[in-house]
This record gives structure tokens, sequence and C-alpha cells, in this order.
């Protein structure tokens, strides 16, 4: 296990255009996907070599090589997600269009669906599989079955543009940033005739300026945010009213993605000023830092926690190995 966070492998042209975001399979901490504005995404395998005497004999070797690339787009991809069942690649594209891949040796795609004219921004799945949510330009939130691309519920944000989503770890809480800097927080069910409905139990103001970073920590007691003012903050949703908990500083420009580390402990924060910052939830104090020659779109951990991957405006990915407390 490692001792501190280390980067392990550096691709810096791994795709033509911008890389905007990233995933590990949630099943295979050795798979991960990248999604750029070249159109395309790609799946990656991170290989373990033999150990390397020649400079750490207690450092294992790592090479990455590419799988696979979807080029089923017409334009930029911008958000990714894989199925908790590791069985479904969900993608987002600025053609309006989300597209269902399976993650199998082909990675066929099995359906999509066609989000024009009001669009959808980000995505992402529900613990269960069976359900995707997508914020859209109108201020709707909308909740889509996996397997039949078909629509569940629709909820109204009362936001004016929903820039980002986050889904609780159990599902039953959903989050919805705005350009505005509010947030809104619902609550969702899902009774015995999967039928869907969502409550919304909270309101407000996070941010003076756009949010486009949301992320749960690990028993819903907490949601973080990411502002264009630099700020990330912690409020706690325990009572009848969201409460500012802290407001963790260190980056220099628009936080664009958070996502927290599976040993309930960390998060990850990636920024417009080319920094990506490992936290930790309890101390609330930054414990590493990686910098990118531009944006840092977005991070992701594998499902041990023991890997962390980081993208860029300037094409490149970047792999690190890092501390956990997770055991299996």
């Amino acid at each position: 296990m490692a001792q501190n966070y280390v980067k392990i492998d550096e691709i810096k042209q791994c795709h033509d255009e911008e890389i905007w975001d990233c995933r590990w399979f949630s099943t295979n901490d050795d798979m991960f996907l990248t999604a750029s504005l070249d159109n395309s995404v790609k799946i990656w395998r991170l290989i373990h070599t033999p150990f390397n005497m020649t400079d750490d004999e207690n450092q294992a070797a790592y090479r990455t090589e590419l799988v696979n690339t979807l080029s089923n787009h017409h334009l930029g991809v911008n958000s990714i997600d894989v199925s908790p069942d590791g069985k479904i690649i969900a993608t987002r594209s600025l053609d309006s269009f989300i597209r269902f891949f399976s993650t199998d040796k082909e990675n066929e795609q099995i359906r999509q669906l066609d989000c024009s004219p009001a669009n959808s921004w980000t995505l992402e799945f529900f613990p269960c599989s069976k359900l995707l949510a997508t914020g859209s330009m109108t201020g709707h939130i909308h909740v889509i079955r996996t397997e039949s691309a078909e629509q569940a519920c629709t909820l109204d944000s009362q936001l004016s543009f929903v820039s980002c989503i986050a889904i609780s770890p159990q599902g039953n809480k959903l989050a919805a940033s705005s350009m505005d800097g509010k947030v809104v927080i619902f609550e969702i069910k899902v009774d015995e005739n999967d039928q869907v409905t969502g409550q919304m139990k909270f309101n407000f103001e996070a941010h003076a300026q756009p949010v486009r970073a949301l992320c749960f920590n690990h028993d819903n007691s907490t949601i973080i945010t990411g502002g264009d003012d630099g700020l990330i903050r912690l409020y706690s949703l325990e009572g009848k009213a969201t409460v500012l908990l802290d407001t963790l500083c260190g980056h220099g420009g628009w936080i664009l993605k958070l996502r927290k580390c599976p040993d309930n402990r960390h998060f990850v924060s990636t920024s417009a000023d080319g920094k990506m910052k490992v936290w930790d939830i309890l101390s609330r104090e930054c414990v590493s830092t990686f910098t990118h020659s531009s944006k840092c779109w977005s991070a992701d951990y594998n499902y041990r926690g023991d890997k962390l991957i980081s993208v860029s405006a300037d094409k490149s990915l970047s792999l690190y190995d890092c501390p956990t407390a997770r055991e299996d």
C-alpha cells in the first residue's frame, strides 16, 4: 500500500483535443474511461508490470494501454459514467444524445436517447444501476430507466441551468447546481412498482458564482460544493435547513469536478487553475496537490480507492498511487 500520493504514469497525448471527463469501471480496478472534445470515449487498462528494481524495490511499475475507442459521437463528449453493476457505459455528448454501450469485449452501442432541443448536461447512474439522472439547460432533471432509455420522472429544479448533478451513495438524495450559485437537493423514492418520485428538501445559495461541481459524503450528511470563486464548501444536511460547516481554499480558478474516495474520508477536486487537490474531510486540509499544464477537468478514484486518475485540457492523462484505509 502506498504511503503517499505518487504519480505512476502519464500519457501526454491520449486524445486529439481537450479531455473533459474520466471514470473508473465500477467492478474493475484496472479499467477506466476518458471522454474528449475530439468526439470520442477511450477505454484504457492499467497494466501492473514486474517490480522495477532499478528505481525502488518497493514500488511496482505500471503502464497504460488503450483497449478500445467509442467513436459513435458526432460532437465532443463532456460526461460519462459506468453503471455500478459494471454492465453499461453511458455517455453524454454535445450532439444532444445520451448513448448506452455494453461493457463486454465488443463495447457495442445498445441504446441512445435524443435529448434535443432542451439538451442534457451532466449524467450519473443511481447505485441500483437501473436509473440514470441527467440535468438540462431548461432547469429540469430527467431520471431515465437504463434498460429502456425511457423517462422515469422529471424533476423541476427551479434552476435556470442545471450545471451539475450528484446522487448520494444510498440513492435516496439527488443534488443539482446552477450557474447562479444555487443548489437544490431532492429526496428520491422508488416504490415497489419501480415508480420514481422526488421531493425538493433543500434550496439554497451555495456560492455567489456558478457551481459546477457537487459531491455527497459517504452517509448523506454533507454536500460538498465547488464554485467559480475557487472555493469548496461543506454544508450539513442533517437539519431542516442546510448549515455551512467550512470553506476550503487553495484553488486559484473554477472548481470543475469533485469526487469522493471510497475510503469515506477523502475527496478530490480539479480546477481551471490546472491543479488536482486531495482533501481530508475530517481535518479539512489539503493533503496532496498535482498540476497539469492547463485546466484539470476531471479526476476519479477506482473502486478500492488505491488509484486515482486526472485528465486535462492539455490532452494528458495522469495516474496516481494512493494511500487508502479501505480493506476488503
